[in-house]
């Protein structure tokens, strides 16, 4: 349940931050600590899931496309170039592919609680 937890918050989080970068007019450390909120998130939920291989994989790569999008999201401030079009469409794939995998080991969480669950109330 901490997992389901951590991950849902860890969605929320994402979403937040490509709803600021989709504007187009956001302060880059604001959304940067945002990111690095979800990529914490996602590791904690690596505390409950490590030894399953295919939960493992799944939240490494959205923890490496959160810090894929948080680097740019940095170094779009430090060159002072504010958000560019290639970069705001880069950042959100990014920030996308990593919700969608979070979103994947969330409902598969929430499945095997759900049938460990009803076993328990047979």
């Amino acid at each position: 349940m901490q997992a389901i937890t951590a991950l849902t918050s860890c969605r929320r989080t994402l979403r937040e931050a490509a709803e600021r970068v989709r504007g187009g007019c956001y302060i880059s450390s604001l959304v940067s600590d945002w990111l690095k909120d979800a990529w914490y998130k996602a590791n904690v939920c690596r505390l409950f899931t490590q030894d399953d291989v295919g939960f493992e994989g799944y939240l490494q790569s959205a923890m490496g496309l959160i810090i894929d999008a948080k680097e740019m999201v940095e170094s779009l401030a430090a060159w002072g170039k504010g958000v560019t079009r290639a970069g705001q469409a880069n950042i959100l794939v990014c920030i996308g592919e990593a919700t969608d995998l979070v979103f994947t080991v969330q409902e598969q969480l929430e499945n095997m609680l759900c049938s460990q669950l009803s076993q328990w109330r047979i």
